[in-house]
């Protein structure tokens, strides 16, 4: 989901030794995220296309019926995602992207270029809120639905893939989250180098932290789907595996 960490995550996949792209995936973004985005922008703004070409939009997605990845309308983005994707990382023997909207279109792309590994970033969704009302004015009520969209989305549609779960919150508190991360992307001696040590020390920087309702509140989850889902998610991430059937169906995807 936006605003989940995931350009925090995606750095550290980057440090960890995985291609994210060009040099300005990393280049300072706007001023709610100057330590750049790592986004492949190409990709990112193909995501967004393709949200559009079936009626929605990052912010307002379509509804998405079975088989809606082999649409004829998305055609002309199978091409264009193939030559990116060649062009991009052809020669590469460990790459990835990172771009929120893959929550939706999981679909899409494991048809096109076949199973995938997942690392799905969670963030308290009162967080995600607080920065989604700050960056584009949405209500919290709004976000929070969001949130819960892509959230049930991505649950689903990486069910029976590879996948990490890890929660922005535990980047902050000891190495565990960072070696869970490092053996997921098969470099597992990665974390322990005092290089990838410093960089990760120079790169996690607490001031830029805004809005912390999980780092100090008392924990959500006893009132809200959102804040059940989002306790149960970081509790797997934190060793306590729930069962996928668990996680709730998201509404109008496949």
């Amino acid at each position: 989901m936006h605003c989940s960490g995931t350009s925090a995550t995606a750095r550290l996949v980057n440090l960890l030794g995985i291609d994210l792209g060009p040099p300005e995936v990393g280049a300072p973004a706007r001023r709610s995220n100057t330590r750049g985005l790592w986004e492949h922008p190409e990709l990112t703004a193909l995501g967004e296309r393709i949200l559009q070409a079936l009626g929605g939009s990052w912010s307002a997605p379509p509804p998405l019926e079975p088989g809606w990845h082999r649409a004829a309308v998305l055609e002309p983005h199978r091409e264009t995602a193939s030559r990116l994707v060649r062009s991009t990382f052809g020669s590469s023997p460990s790459w990835g992207w990172k771009d929120p909207r893959n929550c939706l279109l999981v679909p899409f792309w494991e048809d096109l270029l076949g199973p995938l590994q997942h690392v799905i970033c969670i963030r308290d969704p009162r967080d995600v809120a607080s920065s989604l009302e700050r960056r584009d004015g949405m209500t919290k009520d709004q976000a929070t639905e969001l949130w819960v969209r892509y959230t049930t989305a991505v649950l689903v549609a990486t069910e029976k893939c590879p996948r990490i779960i890890i929660c922005f919150e535990d980047l902050w508190s000891g190495p565990a989250a960072l070696s869970r991360l490092a053996g997921f992307l098969g470099r597992p001696e990665a974390a322990e180098a005092p290089e990838f040590r410093a960089a990760v020390a120079g790169w996690l920087d607490r001031s830029l932290w805004h809005h912390r309702a999980g780092a100090g509140l008392p924990p959500v989850g006893d009132h809200d789907d959102a804040g059940q889902l989002y306790v149960q998610l970081r509790d797997t991430s934190r060793g306590r595996p729930a069962e996928p059937s668990e996680y709730p169906p998201p509404p109008h995807s496949s």
